[in-house]
């Protein structure tokens, strides 16, 4: 008797590992169950999704030899996106988490809105932009993965001096604006000036320092020089050719 309860509790232990084992296999509960009241092995069984979703990508081909650890099938929820937009190096100070950015994405002629999840911690240097991560529901699955989109956040700046995207030449140290000076005559002449740059906005430059209310500049400005060398010449010395 006792080496029959010894088999016994054997077997059990044999049926319970084998039982863990296809669970472990992600074999379906009621395959288990079929296969413990017929005891009849088979080859092949079904595989049922662990969730929700849409197939994106298939690895598996029949006949093909899948190594453990090896993706099969990828399934993503689409209902829920993730929208990742570059921010000019220049821009990077004003982006926060939280702030609310406005979409257009191509194809879609309503605009959307999300949020700002995440600031990448490192800038491209390729591209001298940063990634920032946005929030966007799709649950009526008309925002396709892979498509293009601008986003669009705005800035509490307050009031300012604003001068034209077209008024300032970039020397690639400093940036300069053409100030117009008119005389008592009518006539006029310009007089070159460095000035300090704040961001960009609908084409125009917010002047931090350099230029007062009221000054006129040209706003054509990198027309009336034709090379840096020509720059460098007019600004190179204090007052030299000012009035040309």
């Amino acid at each position: 008797m006792e080496a029959e309860d010894a088999d016994a509790k054997m077997r059990d232990k044999l049926v319970a590992a084998s039982r863990r084992r296809l669970l472990l296999w992600d074999v379906p509960r009621a395959q288990i169950d079929r296969l413990e009241k017929t005891l009849e092995p088979q080859r092949t069984y079904a595989v049922t999704s662990p969730r929700a979703g849409v197939l994106v990508a298939k690895q598996a081909v029949f006949g093909t030899y899948v190594e453990p650890g090896a993706e099969l099938f990828t399934i993503s929820d689409l209902t829920h996106l993730w929208m990742l937009v570059d921010v000019y190096e220049a821009d990077v100070p004003h982006v926060a988490l939280g702030q609310v950015a406005k979409l257009t994405v191509e194809g879609r002629s309503d605009p959307l809105t999300a949020k700002v999840t995440f600031i990448a911690p490192i800038i491209d240097q390729a591209t001298r932009t940063l990634k920032i991560r946005l929030d966007v529901p799709n649950a009526d699955g008309k925002l396709k993965p892979g498509a293009f989109a601008t986003a669009e956040i705005d800035l509490p700046l307050g009031r300012g001096l604003s001068i034209p995207e077209s008024a300032v030449v970039h020397t690639g140290t400093r940036n300069v604006v053409f100030v117009v000076h008119r005389a008592d005559d009518g006539s006029a002449h310009i007089v070159p000036r460095e000035v300090t740059l704040g961001p960009q906005v609908s084409g125009h430059y917010r002047v931090t320092n350099g230029l007062a209310a009221g000054e006129s500049v040209a706003t054509s400005a990198q027309f009336l020089i034709d090379s840096e060398s020509r720059l460098r010449a007019t600004t190179g010395t204090p007052g030299g050719h000012s009035g040309h």
